[in-house]
């Protein structure tokens, strides 16, 4: 099955969802495993990103699940945390398997109180739109 995903992911995206109509895949729990969590909302178009801030620096990936499961079905949910020192940065994402779930948990999240803090909760943005923008080159000087 491994050969199959290797040259599935090379494929243009609309190629992508014409064989994921057509074509028999294992429970998105093993794709999950396969292709990483990222790359899950090939085959389910309605995956929302949501973006939790302000986060006690003791809430763990699974604390996040259980209170974003109250509202609908978690897909992953995952803090973000320094390289060296593994300690949390804050703030997480949650993907969430429906829109309209996600948009219930955002309206009930944003501003409450959670761990000791208040949380901002709100739909993540695509991430070529919070890239840094490009430095302006400097010429060399002759």
């Amino acid at each position: 099955m491994h050969f199959i995903w290797k040259y599935y992911l090379h494929l243009p995206p609309v190629s992508r969802q014409a064989i994921a109509k057509t074509v028999c895949f294992p429970p998105e729990s093993r794709i999950k495993g396969m292709l990483g969590d990222n790359r899950l909302q090939i085959f389910n178009q309605s995956v929302m990103n949501i973006f939790v801030a302000n986060l006690n620096f003791k809430v763990r990936s699974e604390n996040l699940k259980e209170i974003f499961s109250e509202y609908g079905e978690v897909i992953t949910a995952r803090i973000i945390t320094e390289k060296g020192s593994r300690r949390s940065k804050g703030f997480g994402f949650v993907e969430m398997a429906n829109d309209e779930d996600a948009k219930k948990a955002i309206n009930a999240l944003d501003g409450a109180e959670w761990e000791g803090r208040t949380i901002i909760v709100k739909e993540a943005l695509p991430r070529e739109n919070n890239a840094p923008a490009a430095q302006p080159e400097v010429p060399a000087e002759a």
